[in-house]
């Protein structure tokens, strides 16, 4: 931020070392941010300032731009350090211009949504929406904006709450500036007229707007009505396979705990099957001893791959790539939602694959095994290569999402889908209403910091219920 709000400050002084310094500066921070420096010449050919500010800022900007790409894209098999981030749209750097051309419904609908409205509300509602009244700089924020927007995730206010709001603050300050700058000079104009109805009032209203602006878009609400995460048993767990274990593959909710572990991997990137940044497959040059799998993040997983071009494909294929990963690991299913998985040269002492037959998408459930404290189902449906289905369990007190945690994939269109769910005993008085249903929803960021799942509706496909056992 500050070297583009310095090279700004040098293009308005009109001191064209300082500008040059500044926006070389700028250019070093990342790739991406040489694009704000381009845009910064057609700026200054807006503002119609001499020739050195609009050739400098377009040819530094976008020669260095180039040339960091070529470097990346030599030093790695894909074309683009990002390309996984745009392969909805085609594979590659062509096939991406041809779909933007010749299919614009699709681009269309992906970024005209209710998380792109979301996104520029949490940009703009912080600076009284200024930047409107003088645009001109709003063309610093065009480039990332574009960036975002056509993204497999689009726009989200995962952007205003993460640091990659930093691209888009210095054309929001700066038009925030020019417009109170113009209004102030401007004393005939509504603006200024509606800020100066009441000289005494207007501290107390932008009071009010700075507060209502934090409780809205800053963590310090959520953060004032909800407790830190407390540690759990998962934690616990997890401090005690760090200790055991060298090498550890772990879902979202527990790699903070195992942060320490001397080689550890993301269940995540086994589900996508590639790098973060990259095509590349996720590299795990140090076999596992332990995995430990929380369930729940197989809801979070579907919710990813929405955003994706086609999301049930590419789940049923993470899905299958974690099997194919697990296959040489023997399972221990534990109440919380959560699987151990060590490494076996024994059969698994667990199959997974094997359930109650289900006929159809209507769960088929048993009780498997008893323990002291808790009655554990294991519940199956028949489930298409065309859809993708969770379990929704009503108790007395409370609704589950339950993922299906193993698929018996087949050559045909169908196949067995198994979830475990564990009751407690003393808590099973009443019939369960058990639910097949679909999912539609996102990801955003929680109140800690941590991945929440926003689920945007559940439609029931198929019910059953399921007696306590006397």
């Amino acid at each position: 931020i500050a070297p583009l709000l310095l090279m700004t400050r040098a293009y308005k002084r009109e001191n064209f070392a300082q500008f040059m310094l500044f926006a070389v500066l700028a250019c070093l921070v990342r790739e991406d941010v040489a694009l704000i420096v381009c845009m910064m010449g057609i700026v200054a050919w807006i503002d119609k300032r001499p020739w050195r500010y609009r050739l400098t800022s377009l040819s530094l900007g976008l020669g260095y731009f180039c040339i960091a790409f070529w470097i990346t894209s030599t030093a790695t098999v894909d074309s683009f350090r990002f390309a996984s981030y745009y392969t909805w749209l085609g594979e590659t750097p062509g096939a991406i211009l041809l779909t933007i051309i010749t299919k614009p419904s699709i681009w269309l609908r992906h970024i005209i949504s209710i998380p792109t409205v979301d996104m520029m509300i949490g940009l703009f509602f912080p600076f009284l929406f200024l930047p409107f009244k003088r645009p001109k700089y709003l063309l610093l924020a065009a480039v990332p904006c574009i960036q975002f927007l056509f993204s497999r995730a689009g726009g989200s206010n995962v952007i205003f709450q993460t640091h990659y709001v930093a691209l888009f603050l210095p054309a929001l300050v700066l038009s925030s500036i020019d417009a109170l700058h113009a209004i102030a000079n401007n004393q005939t104009s509504r603006w200024y007229r509606l800020a100066t109805i009441d000289r005494s009032m207007t501290p107390l209203a932008l009071g009010t707007y700075i507060l209502l602006t934090l409780v809205m878009f800053s963590p310090i609400a959520a953060i004032a009505t909800h407790e830190a995460p407390q540690a759990n048993k998962i934690a616990e767990l997890s401090d005690a396979m760090q200790v055991k274990s060298h090498s550890i593959a772990s879902s979202y909710r527990t790699l903070p705990n195992l942060s320490t572990a001397q080689h550890i991997y993301s269940l995540h990137y086994l589900f996508l099957g590639h790098q973060q940044f990259s095509l590349e497959p996720y590299p795990v040059p140090h076999a596992p001893e332990i995995i430990i799998q929380d369930t729940d993040d197989l809801v979070t997983y579907w919710l990813q791959v929405q955003g994706f071009l086609q999301p049930v494909a590419d789940y049923h294929n993470g899905i299958a790539r974690l099997q194919n990963f697990l296959k040489t690991y023997s399972p221990n299913i534990l109440p919380h939602g959560t699987i151990i998985w060590e490494q076996s040269q024994n059969k698994t002492t667990l199959d997974l694959s094997h359930g109650p037959t289900a006929n159809g998408p209507a769960a088929t459930c048993s009780i498997e095994q008893h323990s002291a404290d808790y009655h554990k189902l294991v519940c199956s449906v028949r489930e298409t290569r065309d859809t993708v289905l969770f379990l929704q369990i009503i108790t007395e007190d409370k609704t589950k999402l339950i993922p299906f945690t193993w698929r018996n994939y087949t050559q045909t269109l169908e196949h067995t889908a198994i979830a475990h769910f564990f009751v407690p005993k003393n808590q099973w008085q009443k019939p369960l209403e058990i639910h097949t249903v679909t999912l539609t929803g996102q990801v955003e960021i929680g109140p800690w910091l941590n991945i929440s799942d926003v689920i945007k509706n559940i439609a029931i496909v198929a019910s059953t219920t399921m007696h306590p056992p006397h």
